[in-house]
């Protein structure tokens, strides 16, 4: 069964559309267009590979575990982010217990190069790692951005590349409008912000209310994890933007500049 273009742009809006995500706006761009221009998705062969979702993420070097966090980072494991080979935090927290119960690794190294995601889940998968019975280092071999910054400041170590890239700290929001398509909605007088307007004045309040509320939680995760001060995180850790390499570690973001082999090796 193939199903025509009007159902990608709907996987589209359900990825990203009206959900808050800890991710690079040219990242969430890129992404939507991507998926927006799928002319036809076979479901029944998406289905045929469902056996193939999983897919431990997890090498030994040695007695060292190494867990790639690469690509835009999305909640649960579906067709879809099979299709796109997106990484979920399903996955990802599935391969992280295991390497807690593998008698071979002293320790674990999480690798990033990942621009973000959506935001949900991403605190809990934060927790999970500061938790570890085991040493983690966070490894940035190209971008820790958004919210995979906010899961590697949860590591015991942040050790990057000359040319590693981190920070994004906040959230982003993104809401498509139905101006143009003929719908006309109504919602209960008792519920005016059910599904708030970017439109209008209470509209948009109410949800950078909301995109506020989580950059918040974001930031305060941050600054707990690097123990320094909401204040430090606000003003010094790039204010939404990307620091690299040695500046990051200058200003606290992380703590050493070193390679991959080098890590590894300890």
């Amino acid at each position: 069964m193939k199903i025509e273009n009007g159902y990608s742009q709907a996987v589209a809006s359900y990825f990203i559309a009206g959900r808050p995500l800890a991710m690079l706006d040219a990242a969430a761009t890129s992404m939507l267009d991507e998926i927006s221009s799928v002319k036809d998705w076979d479901l029944q062969a998406l289905a045929a590979k469902s056996g193939e979702w999983y897919r431990p993420n997890v090498t030994m070097r040695g007695s060292v575990a190494v867990l790639n966090v690469v690509g835009p980072i999305f909640r649960y494991a579906n067709l879809m982010t099979r299709y796109f080979g997106l990484q979920t935090l399903e996955n990802l927290s599935r391969d992280f217990a295991a390497v807690q119960d593998e008698k071979r690794a002293e320790r674990l190294v999480m690798v990033f190069d990942s621009p973000g995601g959506q935001a949900t889940g991403i605190s809990e998968m934060a927790e999970m790692i500061k938790k570890s019975k085991k040493p983690v280092i966070a490894y940035v071999d190209g971008m820790a951005a958004s919210a995979a910054y906010w899961m590697a400041s949860a590591a015991g170590r942040i050790i990057v590349s000359k040319t590693a890239e981190l920070g994004s700290i906040g959230a982003i929001l993104g809401v498509r409008t139905d101006r143009e398509d003929g719908v006309v909605k109504l919602i209960s007088s008792q519920s005016p912000l059910k599904q708030a307007d970017p439109g209008t004045e209470s509209g948009r309040n109410e949800l950078q209310r909301r995109v506020d509320a989580l950059a918040q939680v974001f930031i305060e995760d941050v600054a707990e994890n690097r123990k320094v001060s909401v204040e430090t995180v606000l003003n010094e850790f790039g204010r939404g933007g990307i620091r690299m390499g040695d500046k990051a570690v200058k200003l606290g973001m992380a703590d050493e500049v070193s390679t991959f082999e080098e890590v590894v090796r300890g």
